[in-house]
């Protein structure tokens, strides 16, 4: 699930990004959480995004009743990222989407 969407760029122009925001209203589940860290992996949002998506989230969010011991636990994680001594390297990207049944393949393409 790719929330995100860039637009053609030239070397001139800034780069544009639309991401879909999460509403209080939205159950976050396992698709919700792997779709924001995707979104973090491809550079559609900033750590700062993540961080502050993961605190509104802990603070107001539902989480899916069958996952919410899971759910939380990465949510909290994620909530954390930014402070030094937890920060968030790729291996927690890749053992949190693991966790949550996605099996992870890197692939590159031109720039």
């Amino acid at each position: 699930m790719r929330t995100g969407h860039s637009f053609p760029v030239t070397k001139s122009s800034p780069k544009i990004v639309v991401t879909k925001m999460w509403r209080a209203s939205e159950m976050v589940t396992r698709a919700v959480v792997q779709g924001k860290l995707l979104d973090y992996l491809n550079r559609y949002i900033t750590l700062a995004e993540l961080v502050d998506w993961a605190e509104t989230v802990m603070m107001d969010g539902e989480f899916d009743e069958r996952d919410v011991d899971l759910l939380t636990d990465i949510v909290a994680r994620l909530g954390l990222a930014d402070v030094r001594e937890f920060g968030l390297s790729w291996e927690d990207c890749y053992e949190f989407l693991a966790r949550l049944g996605y099996h992870v393949q890197v692939t590159t393409t031109a720039a």
